[in-house]
């Protein structure tokens, strides 16, 4: 990304032109966002009923992330923290409706990525921060508790 100086007046080198600032974002967090980002709008996207909602509310999201990258791959899994960032958001933008009308938010997701949006439960997990086993628990945990309600 580059970014010209904030004063009024751009310093100009007669060989170069107007001197700019470059940042990078570091090649782990780019990796990340590349790897997650699709699958973030789309799960948003459904969440919230709005496509351009959701690529905003996304780009806020991996904004937050890059904003303290540094803090968030220290955490035990910076999946995890990226998706309770996300999930929180999105849920705050959505209407309950589809399975977070009747299950918990965790098991819902798990419903909407798997069988909504098609993930196979390997990547599903992966995108939530879970085990794969912690996943398919959640996968049979929805078909209770909707079975029930």
């Amino acid at each position: 990304m580059k970014v010209p100086p904030s004063s009024g007046a751009t310093p100009e080198d007669p060989k170069t032109g107007p001197q700019v600032l470059e940042i990078g974002l570091p090649t782990a967090f780019a990796a990340f966002c590349m790897r997650h980002m699709d699958t973030y709008t789309r799960y948003t996207a459904v969440r919230t009923g709005d496509p351009h909602a959701a690529n905003a509310l996304v780009s806020a999201v991996l904004g937050d992330l890059a904003m303290a990258w540094t803090e968030v791959l220290r955490s035990p899994s910076p999946s995890a923290l990226a998706w309770r960032l996300l999930s929180t958001r999105a849920g705050r933008d959505a209407t309950a409706a589809g399975p977070h009308r009747v299950l918990p938010a965790a098991q819902a997701d798990a419903v909407l990525l798997h069988y909504r949006l098609g993930l196979p439960a390997e990547q599903a997990a992966e995108v939530m921060g879970r085990k794969a086993a912690e996943f398919t628990w959640l996968l049979k945990q929805a078909v209770r508790t909707g079975a029930a309600a």
